[in-house]
């Protein structure tokens, strides 16, 4: 048996969900969840019903997806939906940030003008940087619970190439923060519409 976890399973749900390794309803639930013919959404979804079934302590229905017509999914759904967007704005938000702390030292470098020194400023892109990619795993890792990661990936390059273009110009003043910004705002509503289509097939299981 693979101990590879599908993509539904994210790190962050196994340690949520530790303690019911090994009891056999958990296992049968996670082994039909896994082979069932539904959307990686829809698995997210349903594991996390199970979850939470768990939690308050009761049975785990036979077909766990036979349920998704039943008010308790749905609601079950709609809380792990607003879960998921909570954590992609913060994500989101830090990245953005990130962002335009390495823009600034970019920028610095190119302009021989630094904030404090090139140490210090070097220092603090560096650990922006890892910042930048921690939650930038954590961004993709959501998205791909609902769709594809491409739009995302093409608008943060088209934003940084932006921000690059507007520096080369704008010589005396940095656009980074109202770029990245930007850059932000739409990946935050282009994943909210991808949820909301999500909900739409929760809402409508036989559309």
């Amino acid at each position: 048996m693979s101990t590879k976890p599908a993509s539904w399973r994210t790190k962050a749900f196994d340690k949520k969900t530790a303690a019911y390794s090994g009891n056999p309803a958990w296992e049968k639930t996670m082994s039909e969840i896994e082979s069932a013919k539904a959307s990686t959404a829809m698995k997210h979804a349903a594991a996390e019903y199970a979850a939470t079934l768990m939690s308050e302590e009761k049975k785990l229905p036979e077909r766990i997806l036979s349920k998704r017509r039943t008010g308790s999914f749905k609601e079950s759904a709609t809380q792990t939906v607003s879960n998921d967007r909570g954590t992609f704005q913060i994500s989101g938000m830090i990245t953005m940030i990130c962002a335009v702390l390495i823009a600034l030292f970019i920028r610095s470098v190119m302009m021989d003008k630094y904030l404090i020194n090139f140490s210090v400023d070097a220092l603090v892109a560096a650990a922006a940087a890892g910042f930048l990619i921690v939650n930038l795993t954590t961004q993709f890792g959501i998205i791909r619970l609902y769709g594809k990661t491409n739009d995302f990936v093409w608008m943060d390059i088209l934003g940084f190439a932006l921000w690059f273009c507007l520096m080369l110009w704008l010589k005396g003043f940095d656009a980074s923060l109202f770029v990245f910004v930007i850059v932000y705002l739409i990946e935050r509503w282009r994943f909210d519409q991808t949820t909301k289509t999500f909900l739409n097939e929760v809402d409508n299981p036989d559309q």
